[in-house]
């Protein structure tokens, strides 16, 4: 029994063959979330990275088409200037051509440094463009914040299933627990009863001995001689041993008397005995209880740790709550009249 005892301590310490409380569907659960969360995490990345590269595309687009622009009217205002100093000095006809503004020069006075004709039409360009930037920055904000929503309550759900799965193999390793512990105590108290059933059998044979042995002696023809003749010319206590027949009648009582004694002893000894062995039993109960109490300590301790950190997770969950409604509340914000106050204030 101590063998098989030792090798099943042996087998339950040894954590590569012991395979209680082990869910493998959970775990297969578990990398399988991982790899599409993974996968997840790689598309978006893709995703992000080609709504970039659009963006930057379109950004180049545009400011090539404003440079062009600029270059093209840039070569029409020196065609004209190249003109006007081909004709000869203060040669003008009576009779001119409508002044067209667009057509003159600086020196007609009919444009001014600094002053802007496209800016009409510049100003819708680029409030055309403003407002395409700020419905794209709006959906881009509305898909990370649906996006940030979805990615919170998947977490949620992992925190949920961790916090299940830990539960349930606490509760069968103290389940285990509990049961090793019961069939300790049971190993014990057999082995309790199985000494006291063998000091009980070793004293009837004793007894049993000791009545034979008895018995032997009183029938036993030379031990039972008559003690008539016990003195001798010696004097008394003084035996002969061809007169002695025995001993005497208060010799035999003092036997007995002694006899009574040293069961008396034997007696005691095994009460002795008897009250170690209910102390053993006494002692393991008792480290048992002790064993039990500090096993309930530690998981109310886990249990606190765990609404502790619930509490984290709850403040957190409320913090980032609050930055994504400032953050919404900021970006629906107007453009002031301050945005365009710099445009058209140079002609270069």
């Amino acid at each position: 029994m101590r063998a098989r005892n030792e090798a099943r301590r042996e087998r339950f310490l040894n954590a590569r063959q012991r395979s209680i409380g082990v869910d493998v569907q959970s775990l297969d659960q578990q990398v399988a979330e991982n790899a599409s969360k993974k996968a997840e995490v790689s598309a978006d990345d893709r995703e992000y990275h080609e709504r970039m590269t659009f963006i930057a595309q379109l950004v180049e687009q545009r400011e090539a088409q404003d440079s062009a622009l600029k270059k093209a009217e840039m070569m029409q205002l020196r065609g004209v200037w190249d003109a006007q100093k081909a004709q000869p000095k203060n040669e003008m006809g009576k009779m001119s051509a409508p002044v067209i503004a667009d057509q003159c020069g600086l020196a007609s006075v009919q444009k001014f440094d600094g002053e802007d004709r496209s800016r009409a039409t510049r100003t819708a360009l680029q409030k055309a463009q403003m407002r395409s930037w700020t419905m794209q920055q709006t959906a881009e904000k509305s898909a990370r914040e649906a996006e940030a929503v979805i990615e919170d309550a998947r977490y949620a759900e992992y925190l949920k299933t961790v916090q299940e799965a830990r539960d349930v193999l606490e509760s069968e390793e103290a389940d285990e627990r509990r049961r090793q512990t019961t069939l300790m105590k049971d190993d014990n108290k057999a082995l309790a009863y199985e000494r006291m059933m063998k000091l009980q059998d070793a004293k009837q044979q004793r007894a049993l001995a000791d009545a034979k042995e008895l018995a032997v002696m009183d029938a036993d023809p030379m031990l039972s001689e008559n003690t008539a003749m016990m003195t001798s010319a010696l004097g008394e206590q003084r035996i002969r041993g061809d007169h002695f027949k025995g001993f005497s009648k208060a010799q035999i009582q003092q036997i007995y008397l002694d006899n009574e004694d040293v069961l008396r002893e034997k007696a005691v000894r095994q009460a002795a005995e008897l009250s170690d062995s209910a102390n053993f039993v006494a002692q393991h109960e008792e480290l048992r209880k002790l064993v039990e109490e500090s096993e309930y300590q530690q998981k109310q301790f886990q249990r606190s740790m765990m609404a502790e950190h619930s509490a984290v997770l709850e403040q957190q969950k409320l913090e980032q709550r609050a930055m994504r409604a400032s953050e919404k509340t900021e970006s629906r914000g107007h453009i002031g009249p301050g945005l365009m106050d710099g445009f058209g204030c140079s002609w270069r």
